[in-house]
């Protein structure tokens, strides 16, 4: 099918796309719940032998642990007949965070997929493991009048097809053979900015034309364990990060040898490990501070590199030992912003 392969061939250029999930671009860069229809990567690899000079290494022992459960809502519309999709009460996003459906929702997907049940399609979303050959199509439609908070599916159109539009006597039918997911979102790429989803499905027995996208905040469960093994740092530097060790993802998912492209460095202050991990959907919010440092070399980072999110004002060390420091490894290109490394660091070790 045309549609299929315009959106393997888009997916494959952008490095692999999607979740759960930004879902918000800032509010879940620090949450794990999986990809929708990509991975991130399939597998680790194999060590630089061209790494430079450090001093704190990273391993698969001192990483996070997650696991995630979707539940989407099914919504049952006529056979037939035209539907409007609404989601004026998308009020909260995956994480359970305030969204503005008005100001906040950029762009509308619809999702074909070809010999998976419902359930199949949520247990793949919340783990990461759906690859682009298990889609058979993708719809999507740009937001332009921020004014209107509704569109129906025929504007929808063929990814990178923006002169089409969708027949929805083709491509959105009555059968059992496919499940139909529709995502709302934050941001134009595709798959990427989630803030809510609902499956649909045309059924003889429903008259309904209309489709409300439901809060996006009920629909995703999420837990993360961060490990007890604590990364050992100098107090006073070299802050000198390698992961070259480090081969998997909190969901067990292979890294990539570029997938980690910037590193984010935050304290919490007076709390306690087990009060970050309670709050791991806030983790961004929740911080006293953050720093970032993008553009690593060579699977490393020197720390002394980072600055603060807001002032931009250069890392000046461990200064606070009473609080918790984390470090997270990002992706910008993975369908899921999560940290596909998240530890607890241990500045008190280092000498």
């Amino acid at each position: 099918m045309i549609y299929a392969m315009r959106m393997a061939l888009a997916i494959e250029r952008a490095n692999h796309l999607l979740l759960g999930l930004s879902l918000t671009a800032r509010a879940l860069s620090w949450l794990c719940v999986g990809t929708l229809l990509v991975a991130c990567s399939d597998q680790g690899d194999d060590d630089d032998d061209d790494a430079g000079s450090t001093n704190v290494m990273l391993t698969d022992e001192n990483n996070y642990q997650s696991t995630t459960k979707l539940t989407l809502d099914t919504v049952k519309v006529a056979v037939d007949e035209e539907i409007e999709v609404c989601w004026d009460q998308v009020t909260t996003d995956l994480l359970g965070h305030e969204v503005d459906p008005t100001k906040d929702i950029d762009h509308i997907q619809l999702i074909r997929f070809k010999g998976q049940s419902e359930d199949d399609v949520e247990t793949r979303l919340a783990s990461g493991t759906l690859k682009a050959g298990d889609l058979d199509g993708l719809f999507e439609y740009t937001v332009a009048d921020h004014a209107n908070t509704c569109v129906d599916l025929s504007n929808l159109h063929g990814l990178g097809d923006t002169d089409g539009h969708i027949d929805l006597q083709d491509e959105f039918v009555a059968s059992d053979d496919f499940t139909y997911v529709l995502l709302v979102a934050e941001g134009t790429t595709p798959g990427v900015g989630t803030q809510s989803m609902v499956f649909l499905k045309r059924s003889s027995s429903a008259d309904a034309t209309t489709v409300e996208v439901p809060e996006g905040g009920n629909i995703l469960e999420y837990s993360a364990t961060l490990s007890s093994q604590k990364v050992s740092i100098p107090a006073d530097g070299p802050w000198v990060i390698d992961w070259s060790k480090l081969k998997h993802d909190g969901t067990g998912n292979g890294i990539g040898s570029t997938d980690i492209d910037s590193v984010l460095l935050g304290f919490y202050e007076d709390m306690a490990v087990k009060d970050v991990q309670s709050q791991i959907k806030d983790m961004e919010i929740i911080a006293t501070t953050l720093w970032e440092a993008e553009d690593p070399r060579n699977k490393q980072q020197d720390l002394a590199e980072a600055k603060e999110r807001k002032s931009g004002d250069a890392f000046p060390g461990f200064e606070s030992t009473n609080g918790v420091w984390l470090l997270g490894l990002m992706c910008s290109s993975c369908q899921s912003p999560a940290p596909l490394g998240l530890a607890v660091l241990d500045p008190q070790a280092g000498e």
